[in-house]
């Protein structure tokens, strides 16, 4: 199986980051102190043992928002995921705009897709139950949450208004599976001995074990440019271009700190995914292996034949490949407007899904259903680059624009722009 791997391109975007930074100065973050336990108008268990909590505006416009959270750590309890990604923050900007908000956990953490699906889409009718029948309903979506409100524009586009993923997954887990794959086989070519096992034959090991292991990683990829050693330099390079993970250039308008930081996080992340979620993914297809690279060409080394000649190799299995492609694959086949946002330096779901999504959606014959817009920013849904804490205020006032944009769209008026 022959495999075309995404190109790595940086790119700068002060104009863009100008503009974005101006927004916030002049109109402020449209939100005012979110509050992070904010208690839920109703809350309970929906049939397959998810937990699901609404609440609701004082003033409420007949809208409702349908929120899809991003993976989970197995290892963690079912749980509504309240500041992962900073729902918080959406949520009570949503209440503030008068909408409801209805979110749920999944009935499992991991890749928990098929719940995520299905919890999703039986809030809408929870919510009827308990507060009435919504005049217009929007789905948006974190991470692999964003996969649940693509298959549902799939499958029920009809019965939501618009949808807005966020970071997702919407090139399909093939993609992104080959994406985490190569990120931990190449980091450990260049890195050996840093990370226990091997790609999909990883160790079970606790939360303090994996986050000691993910911090080791970061250490080692951004050693060489702290340091200044240039052959410990020389293997981050390589390791980055083989393995696309996305960095923040060196240069203007991102300061040097930034860009090694932006490294160190992306190895962290390469690292991170690998020890908490391999072993999951694998338990759900009876621990086959789901892609293959047995004729992967790697590229972007100092010696890309020794690289090919010597790097770990596997084959698919096809019940895995057949799992995979059945339940977590996009078609593209979208029955409602759907505005997708992106950071361009993700080092978690890469923004080259976003290319991928829009092949499937033009074959499909629906491109004038879908707009995309790809902020410069580096980060997972939550941008990292300005270096703000809990939360990025210039990526969330302009998501939750967007997020203003898109309900106009639905209600006739024009259809957003697109960014880059």
């Amino acid at each position: 199986m022959n495999t075309t791997r995404p190109t790595l391109r940086l790119r700068t975007w002060r104009p863009v980051i100008v503009a974005l930074l101006l927004v916030v100065v002049a109109g402020g973050l449209a939100v005012a102190q979110p509050v992070v336990d904010r208690r839920p108008t109703y809350q309970g268990t929906l049939e397959d043992g998810s937990l699901y909590a609404i609440w609701m505006p004082a003033e409420w416009n007949g809208g409702l928002v349908l929120y899809a959270h991003g993976i989970v750590e197995p290892f963690r309890p079912v749980a509504i995921p309240t500041t992962q990604d900073s729902f918080y923050v959406y949520r009570d900007a949503w209440l503030d705009r008068h909408f409801a908000v209805a979110a749920s956990s999944y009935a499992e953490n991991g890749w928990a897709l098929e719940s995520a699906v299905k919890s999703t889409h039986q809030l809408r009718e929870v919510f009827r139950e308990v507060a009435g029948k919504p005049e217009r309903t929007f789905l948006v979506g974190h991470s692999l949450g964003s996969l649940a409100v693509a298959k549902l524009v799939e499958k029920h586009g009809d019965q939501y208004e618009g949808a807005m993923p966020i970071c997702g997954v919407l090139g399909g887990a093939k993609l992104q599976i080959e994406y985490g794959r190569d990120g931990r086989l190449l980091f450990d070519y260049f890195f050996p001995g840093v990370l226990p096992g091997s790609v999909f034959d990883v160790p079970a090991l606790t939360p303090m074990q994996i986050g000691a292991l993910t911090q080791g990683a970061a250490q080692a990829a951004a050693a060489g440019f702290v340091t200044g050693n240039p052959a410990q330099q020389a293997q981050t390079i390589q390791w980055l271009r083989t393995s696309g993970a996305p960095v923040l250039p060196f240069g203007p308008p991102y300061p040097a700190n930034l860009t090694v930081a932006s490294i160190a996080t992306s190895a962290g992340y390469a690292a991170g995914f690998s020890l908490t979620f391999t072993n999951d993914l694998l338990a759900r297809v009876d621990n086959r292996i789901p892609v293959d690279n047995t004729d992967t060409e790697y590229a972007g080394s100092f010696d890309d034949e020794l690289l090919n000649a010597t790097i770990a190799r596997y084959d698919d299995e096809q019940p895995a490949v057949a799992y995979f492609r059945r339940l977590y694959e996009t078609t593209g086949r979208i029955r409602t407007k759907v505005l997708s946002l992106h950071t361009r330096w993700d080092p978690a779901v890469p923004a080259f899904h976003e290319a991928v999504y829009a092949e499937k959606v033009a074959a499909a014959g629906r491109s004038d259903q879908l707009v995309q817009r790809i902020y410069p920013a580096y980060g997972h849904c939550d941008p990292e680059m300005f270096g703000t804490a809990p939360y990025d205020p210039v990526f969330m006032a302009a998501t939750l624009a967007d997020f203003d944009s898109l309900v106009a769209w639905a209600s006739g008026g024009p259809r957003p722009a697109p960014l880059p």
